[in-house]
């Protein structure tokens, strides 16, 4: 994921689309 760094939850949540 590309936002890693807004957070370890939102990583979680959005990793699915940036992956």
């Amino acid at each position: 994921s590309l936002n890693a760094w807004c957070g370890i939850v939102n990583e979680y949540l959005i990793s699915p689309y940036f992956l």
